[in-house]
């Protein structure tokens, strides 16, 4: 019996068929908790109210004390706020003439801070909503916003926003559209949104800081052109907001030509005789604001008909006598339309600027009997 050995050297080790471990470190793998940034406003959204924030107690609660020093301003023939008392202004550089050509910046004045630059843009063209409660006060003032932000176009962060994009034929609900719009842009660059700047940006987005502001430029130019008919006419505006990391600033842009009355001539829209250009920039972390870029042109030689009868008459042979008569008695009466338009256009002009920030119209008609003497001097009021 043939019997085979197995050679020792053969054998297969029964380690041969084990599996070598590995020794893996764990990596501890921290989580990053992204911080959900919340919306503060949500709650007002569907109503007919905006947040209280500092800013709009200040607005409410200082209502009175304006009221008690328009009151002294009126009776003293003052101003309640002019340019000067908002921005520094050199004197010698806007000396009056027959012609001018300014390009100029005018920095804040320390005087007039921010916030009361905000309060007296609503003081000055809407205090009726101050003369309520406050959640009465805000419904209007939730309102007012609503009809304003679709009545210009605004760019944000470099997109642009036409009067369209807010038409929700809802003013309540064009606001809160307006609100959740900025918190959104806020929320890609801030952890916490701050409620009390959502209201400043809301607030500006008014048409009441054009106003305000023209209103102001308006009694500046009287001092500077000394014509006591001076119209804003045909503007054209627009603002633009920054949100970023630490910068938070909206520029607000503004261009129209002038109809000026030039010796109580009368005056006719279809020959401007100067043009106004400013870009008011308000930076909202830092509390300040400027009015760069004030750009104003006129000439004064420029102002009303530019053709005499005779020329009509020369250019248009055609004109019979009784035709050249009513186009001239048209001419003639556009001092009396015009008023009437701005009215209903939203123009404004000096006569109507007055009442608003004060001063009274007694002196000034006084003023104007004087044929040797067609300056009014109207002295500003120290706040």
């Amino acid at each position: 019996m043939n019997v085979t050995r197995t050679n020792s050297k053969n054998k297969i080790s029964n380690n041969s068929n084990k599996t070598k471990k590995i020794n893996v470190k764990k990596i501890n793998v921290k989580k990053i908790k992204i911080p959900i940034v919340t919306n503060p406003y949500s709650r007002y959204v569907d109503t007919k109210l905006i947040p209280i924030t500092s800013i709009i107690n200040y607005m409410f609660s200082g209502f009175n004390d304006y009221l008690l020093y328009k009151k002294k301003s009126d009776d003293e023939d003052l101003l309640v706020m002019s340019l000067d008392d908002c921005f520094l202004i050199i004197e010698d550089s806007i000396q009056n003439g027959l012609k001018k050509k300014l390009n100029l910046l005018f920095k804040m004045n320390p005087k007039t801070t921010l916030d009361k630059f905000l309060a007296y843009c609503y003081y000055t063209t809407q205090s009726s909503i101050f003369k309520k409660n406050i959640n009465e006060g805000l419904q209007d003032l939730k309102n007012q916003i609503g009809k304003d932000i679709r009545r210009q176009d605004r760019i944000i962060n470099n997109k642009s926003y036409p009067f369209s994009f807010f038409d929700k034929d809802d003013n309540f609900k064009d606001t809160d559209l307006l609100y959740n719009l900025i918190i959104g842009y806020m929320k890609l660059y801030y952890n916490k949104i701050n409620l009390n700047l959502v209201n400043k940006i809301v607030l500006l987005s008014s048409q009441n800081i054009f106003n305000f502001m023209s209103n102001l430029i308006l009694l500046k130019l009287y001092e500077i052109i000394k014509q006591k008919t001076i119209f804003i006419f045909k503007p054209q505006k627009n603002s633009t907001l920054i949100i970023k990391t630490n910068i938070m600033t909206i520029e607000f842009h503004f261009k129209s030509q002038l109809l000026i009355s030039k010796d109580d001539e009368p005056i006719n829209p279809e020959y401007p005789c100067g043009n106004l250009e400013y870009s008011l920039f308000i930076d909202l972390l830092n509390n300040k604001y400027e009015l760069k870029n004030f750009i104003l042109d006129y000439d004064l030689d420029k102002c009303g008909n530019k053709l005499t009868l005779n020329e009509e008459l020369i250019n248009n042979e055609t004109v019979t006598n009784d035709e050249t008569t009513k186009n001239n008695k048209k001419k003639s009466n556009m001092k009396y339309i015009i008023p009437a338009t701005i009215v209903t256009t939203g123009l404004i002009t000096l006569p109507f600027v007055l009442p608003l920030l004060g001063g009274k119209t007694k002196a000034v008609k006084k003023k104007n009997k004087r044929k040797n003497n067609k300056t009014i001097k109207i002295r500003k009021g120290k706040i």
